[in-house]
């Protein structure tokens, strides 16, 4: 699990599930103090955006997105995974995976 910022009320959160280089869950969490706007959750791998996701909050609330391409994968050792949300695109938050 990765994460930004402690106190940030616009932290960015990671978090990733598997076993070894064997990925079979990947979310990322945000709050957005935004009401009635889209926004977006942006999905890295070795900092190249391989996905994008867009949410509408209706009201301020905590925000979660998975991964939208297929799971279970294995990545190679040392893989980064990042995640940006547009609500706080100056924070990323990341994880590497590891054998």
């Amino acid at each position: 699990m990765g994460g930004n910022g402690s106190g940030d009320s616009y932290q960015t959160c990671t978090t990733v599930e598997g076993t070894g280089l064997r990925v079979k869950l990947w979310q990322t969490s945000a709050y957005s103090s935004l009401g009635g706007q889209h926004v977006y959750a942006r999905f890295y791998v070795n900092g190249k955006r391989v996905h994008t996701v867009k949410k509408y909050t209706g009201a301020p609330k905590r925000l979660a997105a998975n991964f939208p391409g297929k799971l279970p994968r294995k990545f190679r050792n040392g893989t980064r995974l990042c995640n940006v949300w547009s609500v706080n695109s100056h924070y990323k938050s990341c994880i590497t995976v590891h054998r």
